[in-house]
């Protein structure tokens, strides 16, 4: 056995550089970075606003398709600002038109805030209904039925609250 010295320069490092038997360190594994999608999958949710998401998701996911559930309908458009109740900060929104063939029946859409828990703001009734009388546009607002926690403990009900238009078109199918 050849003992290897290390050192820059010496003739062992040379050596040890051309002998056929060292070994080479393993190769590094490749970095996986978590990604937020599969980390829910096939686990339970480890807080409450979590295990409702995943509920909701499941909701949407085991629905119908919109283009199964109303063969007549031809487009659907939505305008859709979330406004807080008694704040006079300016609403967010946004406009969405809706790929029948792929979405789902179930049109539900997250509170924006970060701290509500068990809160959403579920249109599926109001489509439904829409749909059925033959309305060409819905406009309406809908609460978020969630809760925020205080600082000091309990909870309060979210203030959030969803300014929406539904705009639809029918075909003869």
């Amino acid at each position: 056995m050849k003992d290897f010295n290390l050192k820059s320069g010496s003739k062992a490092a040379t050596e040890s550089a051309d002998d056929e038997t060292a070994e080479a360190p393993p190769p590094k594994a490749p970095l996986r970075l978590p990604t937020r999608f599969g980390a829910m999958s096939g686990r339970a949710a480890k807080n409450p606003q979590a295990a409702h998401r995943q509920a909701q998701r499941d909701r949407v996911d085991g629905s119908a398709g919109l283009a199964a559930k109303y063969p007549k309908l031809k487009s659907l458009s939505l305008k859709l600002e979330f406004a807080q109740r008694e704040s006079n900060a300016k609403p967010r929104g946004m406009k969405y038109s809706v790929n029948l063939e792929h979405a789902k029946s179930v049109l539900l859409f997250e509170c924006p805030s970060p701290e509500c828990t068990g809160g959403d703001f579920d249109l599926t009734k109001e489509l439904g209904a829409a749909i059925a009388a033959k309305k060409r546009e819905l406009k309406g607002e809908v609460p978020c039925l969630g809760n925020l926690k205080k600082p000091m403990g309990g909870v309060t009900p979210c203030r959030s609250v969803l300014h929406f238009t539904l705009s639809m078109a029918y075909g003869k199918k």
